[in-house]
């Protein structure tokens, strides 16, 4: 998902958020308008669901954009053959965020990343991990990674997507997914926020808390033999 707002006043800047959660395996990217010029202008705000390739043009006026992303969640696994440990979650999508210049009039190219897809029950399938979302220009760009798969059959949980792997001025990684065990697969972990990183997902079956702005991960399932 990719949501513009801007709000000016005075020559004052004033940028806020009113952002959904957003669930693992979502990307959202954010962009905010800056114009400052000596009057008063209505929020704005428009948003971006559609993940995959697509295109922003710079309306007139504008010079620079405050531009927000979060990188996709990864899928979490699962027990193969019914009878070992559960799939592990996948990992959180880090958060970047940028103020960049931008030309009026012009195109730019930006990315929404694919969620992961979970590995399906009892099947050998691997889960796969969640893409990046990224802004780009010929001078300035920004990118929030994604996160990483969960193992199969309590093997190695998924790593949330890693701030220092990612383009920003502002950025958090994604939290991790946690590790499968007897007769229940983990969670994943949460997306990161504003301002903080992720949450490691601990608890058996329930979603970790997302930081603010941040989304949960995927619920984990428990079964008995």
């Amino acid at each position: 998902m990719l949501t513009v707002l801007y709000k000016i006043k005075k020559n004052s800047l004033q940028l806020w958020e009113e952002l959904p959660n957003i669930w693992l395996g979502v990307a959202l990217f954010c962009i905010a308008f800056i114009h400052p010029v000596n009057k008063t202008f209505a929020q704005t705000v428009t948003t971006y669901t559609t993940t995959g390739t697509q295109t922003w043009t710079c309306p007139a006026g504008i010079d620079f954009i405050q531009v927000e992303a979060w990188g996709a969640g990864g899928g979490g696994g699962n027990s193969d053959n019914g009878t070992d440990n559960g799939g592990s979650g996948g990992g959180g999508g880090a958060y970047s965020r940028s103020l960049l210049a931008v030309t009026p009039g012009t195109t730019y190219t930006l990315y929404v990343g694919v969620g992961g897809t979970g590995a399906p029950a009892n099947s050998t399938t691997d889960a796969t991990a969640g893409q990046d979302t990224w802004f780009a220009s010929s001078t300035n760009s920004l990118l929030a990674k994604g996160g990483t798969a969960g193992g199969d059959n309590g093997a190695a949980a998924g790593a949330g997507g890693a701030s220092g792997a990612g383009i920003g001025e502002v950025k958090f990684s994604g939290g991790a997914g946690g590790v499968g065990v007897s007769n229940s697969g983990r969670p994943g972990g949460s997306s990161a926020g504003y301002g903080a990183d992720g949450i490691t997902a601990f608890t058996l079956n329930v979603p970790s808390n997302a930081p603010n702005g941040g989304g949960t991960g995927g619920k984990g399932s428990v079964s008995y033999t």
